[in-house]
């Protein structure tokens, strides 16, 4: 019963402790939510979405709630087919985006074509560390909102810039999206 237990927790220690590959890339575009129409389709780029666009573009004129997923595909436990279905349910009262934590672009697009959405990638001039990059760019993201819980988390749900819940993927449940609301 005690292993039973422990399976998650190992799985959420495994997925913190790798790194990524964080290839280097020399050829991204930064999303500029002026410039592109609104809801962002997936493209063949590597779309850079910095903290303030995220905030400018998705969270301050929301009227739903903001789903940041922060998506490392090296992690197993992350299913982001699981997060695109619960999406997909849910989508009149969620908007949902996703950042890539690396720069694995070809892994992350393959992932990107077989859920038919956009994934985005972390703005990488804040650390080449992933975990690092991730906390830094959610802080930027939430500024005064931030909670040290919205560091831990892959998934954080936001509405009118304020923290609503935060989630692993196994968390992500039916009765959490229904609390949710």
């Amino acid at each position: 019963m005690r292993l039973l237990f422990l399976i998650p927790f190992l799985s959420l220690i495994s997925c913190s402790i790798k790194t990524g590959s964080n290839q280097k890339v020399d050829s991204y575009k930064y999303f500029d939510c002026q410039n592109n129409i609104m809801p962002i389709t997936k493209t063949e780029e590597v779309l850079v979405l910095k903290a303030k666009e995220l905030r400018t573009c998705f969270l301050e004129n929301s009227e739903k709630i903001v789903w940041i997923s922060s998506y490392w595909q090296g992690c197993s436990s992350q299913d982001i087919v699981k997060q695109k279905i619960f999406f997909e349910k849910y989508k009149d009262k969620l908007v949902f985006v996703i950042v890539s934590e690396t720069f694995d672009i070809k892994e992350v697009k393959e992932i990107e074509e077989k859920i038919n959405y956009p994934i985005f990638f972390i703005d990488p001039s804040y650390s080449n560390a992933r975990l690092k990059n991730s906390a830094e760019y959610m802080k930027d993201v939430l500024k005064e909102n931030i909670t040290d819980e919205a560091l831990k988390h892959t998934s954080v749900f936001v509405k009118n810039g304020k923290v609503l819940k935060v989630a692993y993927n196994a968390d992500l449940t039916e009765d959490f999206f229904m609390s949710l609301f």
